[in-house]
């Protein structure tokens, strides 16, 4: 009993440790748009997909600079990696020069 209760110990207290790095991964666009909002802000929409859940989504981000804005919707047009939150979470990943074997 105690051997189970141990490894049922140890199955959730590395899964709480590994959880936050399986939501560490960057979404990449499908489709952008800018637009000039009514209020003279600047909106960027992106529209992605969420592999993990097989989902079409869209979201956006609203600017008040405009070189900011077009910033931020040239590197996601480019193929730029995003993630939530901070909105200077996008960039660019360096591609491997190889392949990696598993």
């Amino acid at each position: 009993m105690r051997t189970i209760l141990f490894y049922i110990i140890s199955f959730l207290f590395i899964s709480i440790i590994i959880s936050p790095k399986i939501y560490a991964e960057g979404f990449s666009a499908n489709w952008v748009d800018i637009m000039i909002l009514h209020n003279g802000k600047y909106r960027v929409i992106i529209k992605y997909t969420n592999l993990k859940i097989g989902e079409y989504r869209e979201a956006y981000v609203d600017f008040e600079s405009k070189k900011e804005a077009i910033e931020v919707f040239q590197k996601l047009a480019l193929g730029a990696d995003f993630y939530w939150g901070d909105r200077k979470t996008i960039h660019f990943h360096k591609t491997p020069d190889k392949p990696n074997p598993y």
